[in-house]
């Protein structure tokens, strides 16, 4: 699949004037990326999408936080495998860092990291 490029904003990535595209590998990081910037329910076409920010806001257990993590994970559909899922918690800045590797159908891996704030 073929997708516009996000930039580390959020905003859409331009090369001078012209939108930028991303596919296979650099697509599915994107769709991991927004999935858990998302708060489920926040879109209106589909609700089910994204992460339950719910479950990880106040004081939840390392094993909540980590259900709604591969939950959310879990929702694209070119995942076959959570391979490695790291958790970092910062209580007192009240922010939150995921690492993630996956495998994906085809048997390419892919390594990313959120960070979410909880402010």
């Amino acid at each position: 699949m073929k997708t516009l490029k996000l930039d580390e904003t959020g905003d859409l990535a331009l090369d001078k004037a012209d939108l930028v595209f991303v596919d296979e590998v650099e697509e599915v990081r994107q769709s991991l990326y927004l999935a858990m910037a998302t708060n489920k329910r926040e879109w209106f076409l589909h609700p089910d999408f994204g992460l339950d920010f719910k479950a990880i806001i106040g004081k939840p257990t390392d094993s909540q936080i980590r259900a709604a993590i591969i939950a959310t994970i879990s929702q694209e559909e070119r995942v076959e495998l959570i391979e490695d899922l790291q958790i970092k918690q910062d209580r007192q800045a009240r922010k939150l860092s995921v690492f993630f590797r996956v495998r994906i159908r085809g048997g390419e891996t892919i390594e990313g990291e959120v960070s979410l704030n909880a402010r």
